[in-house]
């Protein structure tokens, strides 16, 4: 029989034109068909599924996800255009060069800011009357015309201090931002959170820890715990998936002598087989050890009692002359703290709330249930929210969810890498920040006009002087005018004075 040499490399053939080559473990830049080829395609940066899909020809590619070992060619979708580039981390030297910061990259507004525009614009027209009202006095009293009357009145209309209200704000905003690790691209978008109305929150690992861990577990009749808890991590634990993961969480934590493993064969998204101190071991689904020969017997009343808590269940069996069933482990992925508290809060404020993910999902169903979300909304469904009101929360397995909105949140350091020009972001791994947005928003809101008015308001008697009203000392008109800057400079300050939901510390 002929030997194959897999080492010799092979010059790829031309694809077909308005076709794509798909490179073994390159990312997926279009959405499309895979026309030729077999690989298994890592999907979880856009739907979240932690399993690789194997994908033949005629089956979807979503643009994001990476290709495995397989080399495909691909039909783009002509719809959808190229996805953006991705921003990743540069090594420089030893030392990991993060995306720009929100200081570094922030777009300058206006020095008004959009708060105060509409203010701002009304106290233009009204200075506007008064200096035409100014005009047609100093007409009918010639005595008063001077140059220094007039600068009083235009100082006086238009203080200083007006100018100074929102860069003074928005440096504050900044100090802030920064003390709670909080991204914050262009301040002026702050604005457009007043309109929210609806939270949506992503798929895996936003309103949970995004890891399963083993919660509980329950040997068969007859099995001493320590048998299959030895043989079911023994056999996962050089599996790097997110059942690997948990099972090698829990034998660190409890300290368990691992045998040595052989011949271990996986099948992702059922479970796998390997032979563990000369036994042959399955863990995996239900119908894994029933294809297998073994049959679950005397755990009926933990199974149902596990699915009723929405628990993901992994049982562990014995294969071969003589199989039995040695039990079952309960994985759940468990709520982030602080969760309930700030689905509590959202309520409170009148906000709805939403989970994408399926309604039909039992441990999605359940981690609903548990923190308290208003409601489950099909990933199909996802990009039917209204623009304007609704503002997205969402991890590194979300990006294609963030980017349909323009009120988007990327929680975590690895969302900001892959997304370094998102509006929103939070670098601490902890969701109720997401509130700090809304109430900032709030708060400059209610701030901002009655300080503007009040620094309006200081220069008034500078007016009324050029008007030839008042007398006023060199003293009292420059206190007029430093009236103003100091009271947008205190105003800037009483923003330390907000407290984060995040540094609130409560228990679930």
């Amino acid at each position: 029989m002929p030997v194959v040499d897999n080492t010799t490399e092979v010059e790829p053939r031309p694809v077909p034109p308005d076709t794509l080559r798909i490179a073994p473990y390159a990312v997926i830049g279009r959405d499309g068909t895979l026309q030729e080829g077999l690989s298994e395609v890592d999907e979880a940066p856009v739907t979240g599924e932690v399993v690789p899909i194997v994908k033949r020809p005629g089956d979807r590619l979503h643009a994001g996800s990476r290709n495995g070992a397989g080399s495909l060619i691909m039909v783009p979708d002509p719809s959808r255009p190229p996805a953006p580039a991705m921003a990743v981390p540069v090594l420089a030297g030893s030392a990991l060069v993060a995306p720009a910061s929100a200081e570094s990259i922030e777009v300058g507004g206006d020095v008004i800011g959009p708060f105060l525009v509409k203010l701002f614009r009304r106290i233009v027209w009204i200075d506007v009357a008064a200096v035409a009202a100014a005009a047609v006095w100093v007409t009918l009293h010639p005595g008063l015309a001077s140059i220094d009357g007039c600068s009083l009145i235009l100082v006086g209309l238009m203080s200083p201090g007006l100018f100074l209200v929102w860069p003074l704000q928005r440096l504050a905003l900044r100090g802030w931002l920064k003390a709670q690790r909080l991204h914050c691209r262009n301040l002026d978008r702050l604005c457009d959170l007043l309109s929210v109305r609806q939270l949506v929150f992503g798929r895996v690992g936003t309103l949970s820890q995004g890891r399963l861990r083993i919660v509980s577990l329950q040997p068969a009749p007859g099995t001493p715990p320590a048998e299959l808890v030895t043989l079911a991590i023994s056999a996962y634990q050089n599996i790097e998936d997110a059942w690997g993961r948990a099972f090698l969480a829990f034998g660190l934590s409890h300290r368990v002598h691992l045998r040595p493993v052989e011949n271990v064969q996986v099948e992702p998204g059922r479970g796998l087989s390997a032979a563990v101190a000369d036994k042959a071991v399955v863990v995996g689904r239900a119908g894994w050890l029933e294809e297998h020969g073994i049959a679950i017997t005397g755990l009926d009343a933990a199974v149902d009692e596990y699915r009723r808590l929405g628990r993901e269940l992994l049982f562990a069996g014995i294969a071969g002359t003589e199989p039995r069933c040695l039990g079952v482990f309960a994985l759940a992925d468990p709520p982030r703290a602080g969760t309930s508290l700030l689905i509590r809060t959202c309520k409170k404020s009148g906000l709805e709330t939403c989970l994408i993910g399926d309604p039909a999902d039992i441990p999605t169903a359940t981690l609903a249930g548990l923190t308290g979300v208003g409601r489950l909304v099909p990933a199909a469904e996802s990009g039917d929210f209204d623009q304007a009101k609704t503002l997205v929360v969402g991890r590194s397995s979300d990006v294609a969810l963030l980017r349909r909105y323009d009120n988007a949140i990327a929680l975590g350091q690895s969302a900001l890498q892959m997304m370094p020009q998102i509006s929103f972001g939070i670098g601490r791994e902890d969701t109720r920040h997401v509130l700090d947005f809304i109430v900032l928003a709030q708060v400059v809101a209610r701030r901002l006009p009655v300080t503007f008015l009040l620094v309006w308001a200081s220069g008034w008697p500078l007016a009324a002087e050029g008007f030839g009203l008042l007398g006023l000392t060199p003293l009292l008109r420059f206190a007029c005018i430093g009236g103003g800057i100091v009271i947008a400079l205190v105003q800037s300050q009483l923003l330390r004075l907000i407290d984060s939901l995040a540094n609130d510390e409560h228990e679930d």
